[in-house]
């Protein structure tokens, strides 16, 4: 069964009614999201904006309390312009102005037969029916460097939550050739062509990149699909040699349940894909062996991503037949290999 996060928007006069929803939710096996779930030190209103972003559903509760503040139209509006699939419930009468032109389930106030509405098979419905790629909502970097800021922020985002997600990456060596160490590190410089480390600022946007993405990695497990040929094709033998050795570092400490790794000798050297969880995507087709990855597109649509990890896992698994290997069995196949083309 997938995770499906259901955002509830409400009034806190209206706290019985939410305790109730979201119990039912619990119940049918989705997550329920509402300010219970913010973390303290972080702006109340961005976690709300965060929350509704990366949700799969979005329920307002609509009660005479609730309309009365403006901000219930504002997060229903927030929703509709991220394509958030909604689902009002109104107590009672429902209001006019924006939320009279949704479709809400209406009940008494014993809420009386929401249990019947708010089912897992409904809510998977509602998100699987009203997606279409053309609702997901996208941003795009141009820089290597905004690229790998832009990730930092929506992977700490997902922290800050108090939540960790399984990374997903296809491209090259992955996110994981990148040295966890200070720039200062003599491998920095080891690992470009030249010899000559790039500047610091590119740097530091990188390691923080592995860094977080790591921490995802260490709590919730990767699946990676690589072609390290990219880097014996396009790198001098110390470049080549630093890359893949920092990737055999990673992949040595990682336990067997919390890594996977396919090959794929028809992976691009222009390609790289991040999925972080359902939370948000990155994909990139436009790099350098020196400035990295360009033209970066985003999104947080969750029901798009999802679209794309149910693509993404369908290909690992085929490659990893291809490969002769079984989930939860690559990481020492990985190993094996990495360790042959470090010693060419």
């Amino acid at each position: 069964m997938r995770n499906y996060r259901v955002f509830i928007s409400y009034s806190h006069k209206d706290i019985d009614y939410v305790l109730k929803i979201s119990a039912i939710l619990e119940q049918n096996g989705l997550t329920p999201v509402w300010d219970r779930s913010f973390s303290f030190g972080y702006g109340f209103h961005e976690q709300i904006e965060n929350y509704i972003a990366h949700a799969h559903v979005f329920i307002p509760v609509i009660t005479a309390e609730s309309n009365k503040r403006g901000w219930v139209h504002q997060e229903i509006g927030y929703a509709k312009a991220l394509h958030v699939p909604i689902i009002p419930i109104s107590i009672g009468e429902l209001p006019g102005e924006m939320i009279s032109q949704l479709h809400a389930i209406t009940l008494d106030e014993t809420l009386k037969g929401a249990e019947h509405f708010l089912t897992y098979k409904a809510i998977d419905n509602l998100v699987q029916h009203s997606y279409h790629p053309s609702l997901s909502t996208y941003c795009c970097t141009e820089q290597a460097e905004e690229r790998a800021e832009l990730i930092v922020r929506l992977a700490d985002e997902i922290i800050s939550l108090d939540q960790y997600a399984t990374i997903r990456q296809r491209g090259g060596l992955s996110s994981f050739q990148i040295p966890s160490v200070p720039i200062t590190d003599p491998r920095w410089a080891r690992r470009y062509n030249n010899g000559v480390q790039n500047n610091d600022f590119h740097c530091r946007r990188q390691l923080e990149e592995r860094r977080v993405l790591e921490t995802h990695a260490r709590a919730a497990g990767c699946r990676l699909v690589v072609n390290p040929d990219l880097i014996v094709q396009n790198y001098v033998k110390a470049a080549r040699v630093e890359r893949l050795e920092t990737f055999l570092e990673f992949i040595e400490s990682m336990p067997d349940d919390k890594i996977d790794i396919a090959f794929d000798a028809g992976l691009d050297f222009n390609e790289t894909v991040t999925l972080v969880g359902d939370w948000f995507s990155s994909e990139a087709f436009s790099r350098t062996t020196t400035s990295g990855f360009r033209q970066a597109i985003f999104t947080r649509h969750a029901p798009g991503i999802r679209r794309k990890i149910d693509a993404f896992d369908e290909e690992f698994g085929y490659l990893l037949q291809k490969n002769g290997v079984k989930a939860g069995e690559s990481r020492t196949a990985a190993i094996e290999k990495i360790k042959s083309l470090s010693e060419m």
